[in-house]
């Protein structure tokens, strides 16, 4: 049965489940048996988890990650599993009947003996998915990938004896071999724990499913083979060649792989906890999806690898190369970079929670949603010459556009030409701005809510008055204001811009509103509606097109020619 401790952080909802599993990485859930039905999971991270027999009837885990996790028998009908990660977990037996799999990675999933009548798998990735004695009945393989399914009962087949012979004789005879026969090894599932292989040619040789945990292969040559869903834990690779190998799913925990060579390499979803990679070399290696949790990262090379999804939580990252590096859902928890090259990497919803980001050299990064929650973040260096650094990475992009003269001249042009900014109430009165923004955006322009936090150093007043200058015009519902009559008599005289100013109409308007537009011409006269409807329906005529014109017309003003006069005339 389910551990009840495991079962309540569950029950608590997926945001203190997935916070929980973030603390404990070391912990495998157990939840066998566990009633989770019409449960929305969506997002929840159930890697290695054990739900053997769970009843997850009607469940929502939409996007849920269930990399590895045991799923045997578990009961999954009509369940939504849309673009949810089940790489390399264990499917057999299970009832997927109904169930919505669009999107889903199954690549290495072992789903015998599974019921699928019904379900959909359009867009499924299925690649070296085992789906023997499967009866796909009437689901739905729209795109999806059968062509590399494995139907057999067998996950990767069986070594060729004669091969095995051949490389239990030693290192050098294997070599030897190897010089003269061109054909690639077939040692799928061999046993060879603990073998000195050290040098030895395995290059392009057919290692699937096969056991080499604690063997000896430093200097081996494992450049392009086929080692999806081996076992290499606790294997010696230091100075190995295993270049632009396949790694998939592969049990690479607290190896040694100082120096190794894993350029180009495949090791999506690999478990490289604990691992040693001290100085390796990972270009553009394909690590998505890989928990390298408390992996030694120091001085790698990861250029342009892809690492997004990957756990890279409390692994050591110092002085490590990740240039242009992929990290979108990546999580880097109390990960140490502390001198790591982070330029031009990408980084989109990547978690920097408690992670040490000093001296980091992050030039040209694209930051999202990235979490910063006690980050170590000083000595950001932005710029080589002149030498520039800041202690927030967020802010480290903006300097950047500041430094870049064209840079910023284009976003200046792009917020000058598209943004409006929207004040109004934002209680009762939020529904209509929220509405008028959805009708600026259809009409091609950036809306903006002042709706926020005011910056520690500066009054809501001040913060308007920003916005504003940068905005094409601006829209104020004066209608039960607040504190938009105080936002306009401070910000209207100061800027040049089209102010539009509207009132539901039989409501007052504030005292000395009149005075706007007689004094100030870009102050376009007060516009009154009866009811949303309606004013959404002139929104384009009555707003828009007059802003936009009087737009013009301030431009136009701002560039005639400045008239003097002669005393002497």
């Amino acid at each position: 049965m389910a551990n009840p401790e495991h079962l309540a952080k569950l029950y608590d909802g997926v945001q203190v489940w997935n916070e929980w599993r973030r603390e404990n990485p070391a912990v495998k859930p157990d939840l066998v048996k566990a009633n989770l039905i019409w449960l929305d999971l969506r997002e929840a991270d159930f890697r290695d988890a054990d739900l053997s027999s769970a009843i997850l009837d009607r469940a929502n885990l939409t996007e849920a990650n269930l990399l590895g996790t045991n799923l045997r028998s578990a009961q999954l009908p009509e369940a939504k599993l849309l673009a949810a990660n089940l790489s390399c977990s264990d499917l057999s037996e299970a009832d997927l009947c109904e169930a919505d799999l669009r999107w889903a990675n199954l690549e290495n999933a072992n789903l015998s003996e599974t019921k699928i009548i019904g379900a959909n798998l359009e867009c499924a990735n299925l690649r070296e998915a085992n789906l023997s004695g499967v009866d796909l009945g009437e689901a739905n393989l729209k795109r999806g990938q059968p062509r590399e399914m494995n139907w057999s009962r067998g996950d990767w087949g069986e070594a060729n004896p004669s091969h095995l012979d051949k490389l239990r004789a030693g290192v050098a005879a294997w070599n030897e071999w190897r010089a003269q026969n061109p054909e690639i090894p077939n040692l799928k599932r061999a046993d060879l724990r603990g073998r000195n292989l050290a040098k030895a040619d395995l290059s392009r040789a057919d290692l699937s499913g096969a056991n080499l945990s604690e063997a000896r292969l430093e200097e081996a040559n494992l450049s392009h083979a086929n080692l999806n869903g081996v076992d290499l834990s606790r294997a010696r690779l230091q100075d190995a060649n295993l270049s632009s190998a396949k790694l998939g799913c592969a049990n690479l925990s607290e190896s040694v792989l100082q120096h190794a060579d894993l350029n180009f390499a495949l090791i999506s979803f690999a478990n490289l906890s604990k691992s040693v990679l001290w100085g390796a070399h990972l270009l553009e290696a394909d690590l998505s999806g890989a928990n390298l949790d408390k992996a030694i990262l120091f001085d790698a090379d990861l250029s342009w690898a892809n690492l997004n999804s990957a756990n890279l939580g409390r692994a050591d990252l110092r002085q490590a190369n990740l240039h242009s590096a992929k990290m979108i859902n990546s999580s880097l928890f109390k990960a140490d970079l502390a001198g790591a090259k982070l330029t031009y990497s990408i980084l989109v919803k990547t978690d920097f929670g408690g992670a040490n980001l000093s001296d980091c050299s992050v030039y040209g990064i694209s930051a999202w949603d990235v979490n910063l929650e006690g980050a170590k973040q000083s000595n950001l260096l932005i710029s080589d010459e002149p030498p520039i650094q800041v202690d927030d990475l967020e802010l480290a992009q903006f300097i950047y556009l500041l430094m870049s003269r064209q840079k910023l001249r284009n976003v200046l042009t792009t917020m000058g030409e598209k943004a409006v900014l929207i004040l109004g109430r934002f209680t009762e009165r939020k529904e209509l701005l929220n509405r008028m923004a959805d009708k600026l955006r259809s009409l091609g322009y950036l809306p903006m809510i002042f709706d926020f936090e005011r910056p520690t150093d500066r009054d809501l007043t001040e913060t308007v008055k920003v916005i504003a200058g940068l905005s094409r015009f601006v829209i104020a519902d004066i209608t039960n204001p607040c504190s938009v009559p105080l936002e306009l008599q401070a910000t209207v005289p100061d800027y040049m811009v089209p102010f539009v100013t509207i009132l539901e109409r039989g409501q007052p308007a504030f005292g000395m509103f009149d005075d706007l537009p007689r004094k100030y011409y870009w102050a376009l006269p007060l516009l009154e509606y009866k009811n949303a409807d309606t004013l959404l329906a002139a929104f384009e005529g009555k707003i828009v097109a007059p802003a936009l014109e009087k737009a013009d017309e301030v431009r136009r003003q701002k560039a005639a020619p400045s008239v003097r006069r002669s005393a002497e005339d």
